[in-house]
């Protein structure tokens, strides 16, 4: 199991960066690591920032799904998050 961010920068206000394309690809550039490798992975929140959720990144190896889910599972019974009002 590889624990890793989600997201390489804490996560942007509703609304922002919308119109900035680069930044958003960005974003995603720690999570195409288990795609290419295909590889399982979930992401869980795991703090919260600003007011805003940081999620971690999970990542097992190929045809784990039902440990990785077991591992996200555990992983989020053990954090307490405060409600965040939507």
């Amino acid at each position: 199991m590889l624990i890793a961010p989600t997201v390489p920068i804490l996560p942007f206000k509703m609304g922002e960066k919308i119109d900035d394309p680069v930044a958003l690809f960005l974003v995603d550039s720690n999570t195409v690591t288990s795609n290419l490798t295909e590889k399982p992975s979930i992401s869980v929140p795991f703090e919260i920032s600003h007011g805003l959720p940081i999620g971690i990144q999970l990542m097992a190896k190929p045809m784990q799904d039902k440990m990785l889910l077991q591992a996200a599972y555990a992983l989020q019974s053990t954090v307490k998050l405060p409600e965040i009002p939507i």
